[in-house]
């Protein structure tokens, strides 16, 4: 049932995602939505390049301009983000009591 779940939530972000690929207004509000999840975490974009192995160029436009692709929402919420939030604007709690999780030093993009 929880991998049930976990692709019913997928599915929906990733409709988002889509969607905001046409639509500027939606692809700006994920981009706002994301930069704050990584300012709530206390991290930089350097931060976030590192987890995600990706260049601070590019995690610097998915704060900006460019809505950050799905295929990293499970990297981005092992690292503590509200990934339904970001896509969404909706989430299981409001910003200001979302617990900030302690990031690992090792916590990168693998397969594993």
């Amino acid at each position: 049932m929880k991998n049930r779940s976990r692709e019913s939530l997928m599915e929906g972000l990733c409709r988002i995602y889509e969607a905001a690929r046409t639509d500027r207004v939606k692809a700006l509000a994920i981009c706002d939505r994301f930069d704050e999840e990584r300012k709530r975490l206390g991290m930089t974009n350097s931060d976030v390049s590192k987890i995600l192995g990706l260049s601070i160029i590019t995690v610097t436009r998915f704060g900006k301009t460019d809505p950050i692709p799905t295929k990293y929402a499970h990297y981005m919420a092992k690292a503590g983000f509200d990934v339904e939030y970001v896509y969404s604007g909706g989430g299981t709690v409001d910003a200001e009591n979302r617990p900030t999780p302690m990031l690992p030093a090792t916590c990168t993009v693998s397969d594993n």
